[in-house]
């Protein structure tokens, strides 16, 4: 695919016309605040962006509407291009809310006669299709087709898949009790890296990455004095601006012992991810319209590994309609605080059975781990998340664009959530990994 860098909406709509696929980003430095685009012959994908990841928060408070450049440039698309392709409008973790973004695109539409069917959205909300119809009812706006994205491909470190195959299946005692990976930190994430820390997880039992951002790699003295100032702005203990906090969770760290950790494995995944037990923490925690689900969850089944998540309200429970298999509660620990409403009774309960989790003895975990029925919901999980990652692949075009909206626009997401089955290419996949 070709990658375009441009600054003005007239050249944009030239390469809209003339190009067959490309990129556009606003300028080459930054990202944030631009728009990205995917053109074929028969669909344009548009991507607004703004300055932050996860942006729930931000794009309903601060920055709830497309810019002016976003706008104009999503209001020449409509203009020039009409009905002669279909549009999907990209919500990802770093794009504007689905309830203010539906507005402005309503709008455009209604301005162009743009037909609905010409419209889809894309993002990780998987509570997206029911949102559009509460929205419906709210505002007025049409009932847009909403696809789910699971960001795989980017974000999960697939590279790494041989390897997780291959760790699965030596049966020895694994190096650690758990692995927390939090690339990038907000106040919830903060909020769990200091409960981290109160019951003592920062041990050399965890593999862990609790720092702000892979890209603060060079800024590490930045970081820490960020964070103290938030911390103390927010009235916490003294104890966790403390230096004796900053080393033991690494907090604004990127290098040293324990576990060196360097920013494509804030990524992915920690090179030496040899453990039991996969444990992290979503963007949102503390919303109940939006189902977010993203790759931070997708590479604990990657990895073989039961899963404790700091997540919205009963992100356990569309997983297991999705067909993935609770592990964690298998092994006879509690995940019953996936149906705790208020997010810090929830964060409470999650400490608690990560402690309980840590207190367990090594061998006892590692029998567990390796009962019959827990390496078979260990396999499932697995192979649910190779099929998914290649249905994803194939949606998103890496190779080719070819049956793109008919993939999109079938019953496949339907049959996805009700019969979760597994197809004979990625079967065969496995069997090949373990005879090898």
């Amino acid at each position: 695919m070709e990658r375009v860098i441009l600054r003005h909406v007239d050249d944009i709509i030239k390469f809209v016309k003339s190009k067959n696929s490309y990129y556009i980003l606003r300028n080459s430095d930054d990202i944030t605040n631009g728009i990205s685009i995917e053109s074929t012959p028969n669909l344009i994908k548009i991507r607004p962006h703004i300055p932050t990841s996860s942006s729930y928060y931000t794009a309903h408070d601060e920055l709830p509407r497309l810019d002016n450049f976003q706008y104009y440039c999503i209001f020449e698309i409509f203009k020039e291009i009409g009905n002669t392709r279909r549009y999907i409008i990209d919500q990802s973790d770093e794009g504007y809310s689905l309830e203010h973004l539906i507005k402005d695109i309503h709008f455009l539409q209604s301005k162009f006669k743009i037909n609905t069917d010409n419209i889809m959205f894309m993002g990780s909300d998987f509570y997206g299709n029911l949102s559009m119809n509460k929205y419906n009812i709210m505002f007025g706006t049409p009932i847009y087709k909403y696809i789910p994205k699971w960001n795989l491909v980017n974000h999960s470190g697939i590279h790494l898949i041989s390897k997780a195959d291959i760790s699965f299946t030596d049966g020895k005692i694994k190096k650690y009790k758990s692995t927390c990976l939090l690339a990038r930190s907000d106040n919830y994430r903060f909020e769990f890296v200091k409960n981290l820390f109160d019951i003592r997880y920062y041990s050399s039992n965890s593999i862990f990455s609790t720092f702000p951002n892979r890209k603060s790699i060079d800024i590490n003295n930045e970081v820490i004095e960020f964070y103290k100032y938030f911390i103390n702005n927010n009235n916490y203990p003294e104890k966790y601006s403390s230096h004796e906090f900053f080393k033991t969770t690494k907090f604004g760290e990127h290098i040293g012992e324990p576990i060196p950790v360097d920013d494509l494995q804030t990524r992915h995944v920690p090179f030496n991810n040899d453990s039991y037990l996969w444990i992290t923490s979503e963007s949102l925690v503390d919303v109940d319209d939006v189902m977010f689900i993203t790759e931070k969850i997708l590479k604990s089944y990657m990895w073989y590994k039961p899963m404790i998540v700091f997540a919205v309200p009963h992100t356990l429970s569309i997983l297991n309609k999705l067909g993935f298999i609770d592990v964690f509660e298998l092994m006879g620990f509690d995940s019953s605080y996936d149906s705790i409403l208020n997010y810090k009774d929830r964060l409470s309960f999650i400490m608690n059975q990560i402690k309980i989790f840590i207190d367990t003895p090594i061998d006892k975990i590692h029998e567990l781990y390796n009962s019959e029925d827990v390496q078979s919901a260990l396999i499932h999980n697995n192979l649910l998340f190779k099929k998914l990652l290649g249905d994803e692949i194939e949606l998103n075009g890496l190779s080719s664009y070819s049956n793109y909206i008919e993939k999109l626009t079938s019953n496949y997401l339907k049959e996805v959530y009700d019969t979760p089955t597994l197809n004979t290419d990625v079967l065969s996949f496995y069997t090949k990994i373990l005879n090898n």
